[in-house]
């Protein structure tokens, strides 16, 4: 956090009150620098808490995959690599190791793949955890373009977000 912003706020997005820093301007921040990096190792090697034992915890984490193009083209046609990557992208975020809310656990990761159209959001599939079946789902969106990125396609992430 820069300047008066609120410690609690800056605990929030850093998730762990132990990796929060807070500085008086933003010059400041590079002077962090090595603090981060010792805070770091100290995370990667479980030891920001001496003494506490590893108290497991669910760590459940939702992951929407979204994409857009123009009005005018067809996503899956203009981006040639775009459906030959998702089955491999969608694997790689289901498969997440450890981050910081899990603990010594894997976190369960469910996905999700929407879109927006003009008419509205189109969903592949309800959150998941992925299986390489629900590819085809994906597939199933080629005819259903053109996907734009506008304010309601944000909405419709964040309600997709709350809902799960």
């Amino acid at each position: 956090g820069v300047r008066n912003i609120d410690s609690e706020e800056v605990g929030k997005i850093a998730s762990n009150s132990a990796t929060a820093f807070r500085v008086g301007n933003v010059q400041e921040l590079s002077e962090l620098s090595e603090q981060v990096l010792e805070t770091l190792h100290d995370a990667m090697h479980e030891t920001l808490c001496p003494g506490v034992t590893d108290v497991s915890k669910a760590c459940n984490l939702d992951v929407i995959l979204g994409f857009d193009g123009s009005r005018d083209q067809n996503v899956f046609v203009a981006q040639k690599g775009l459906e030959s990557k998702v089955d491999a992208v969608l694997n790689r975020i289901s498969q997440m190791q450890r981050i910081s809310c899990s603990g010594s656990q894997m976190p369960t990761v469910r996905v999700s793949v929407v879109a927006n159209t003009p008419s509205g959001p189109v969903e592949a599939f309800e959150f998941a955890e992925y299986q390489p079946e629900m590819f085809e789902k994906f597939q199933n969106m080629r005819s259903q373009h053109p996907y734009i990125l506008t304010a309601d396609t944000l909405k419709a992430y964040q309600n997709k977000f709350r809902q799960s």
